[in-house]
């Protein structure tokens, strides 16, 4: 059985990253779609009840800073192939720019990562920007 026939063209944008952002174990995402449960609410930390899990964003938290507080400010993804089931997505990141700032929320910088993700014909598939703001409140709260 085909299952590009039967599922469609694999669900990037939900399965692949539960997987390169390690929510499930790399080859699991698909079956977590088969399953339905990539759809919206499929995710099993969304719920009732269940933790939130904190998605791991490897490049733009590793870079040593006195920040305690962030939040995202953009996301740009460019898809150049289509993904399918059964195709091993791999990502690889780099710290693009960091550009200190001071806003009503606090000093701090922007930081840019850049995610390039990759078949196993090592073909990119998107690339992905996101701009992250890390800074550290003015009144010394961490909430």
């Amino acid at each position: 059985m085909d299952l590009r026939q039967t599922y469609g063209a694999y669900p990037y944008t939900q399965c692949s990253a539960l997987e390169a952002y390690g929510v499930c174990a790399i080859g699991e995402g698909a079956k977590l779609w088969a399953e339905g449960r990539c759809s919206p609410g499929g995710d099993p930390h969304e719920q009732p009840g269940a933790e939130p899990r904190q998605i791991p964003i490897p490049v733009i938290f590793d870079v040593p800073a006195p920040c305690n507080l962030s939040f995202a400010s953009n996301i740009d993804v460019e898809y150049f192939a289509p993904m399918y089931l059964g195709d091993r997505i791999t990502r690889t990141s780099r710290l693009v720019s960091i550009k200190r700032k001071t806003l009503r929320v606090g000093d701090g910088a922007f930081l840019r990562q850049e995610d390039t993700y990759t078949n196993q014909d090592d073909v990119v598939v998107a690339i992905v920007n996101l701009d992250i703001f890390r800074f550290v409140a003015p009144d010394g709260r961490d909430d």
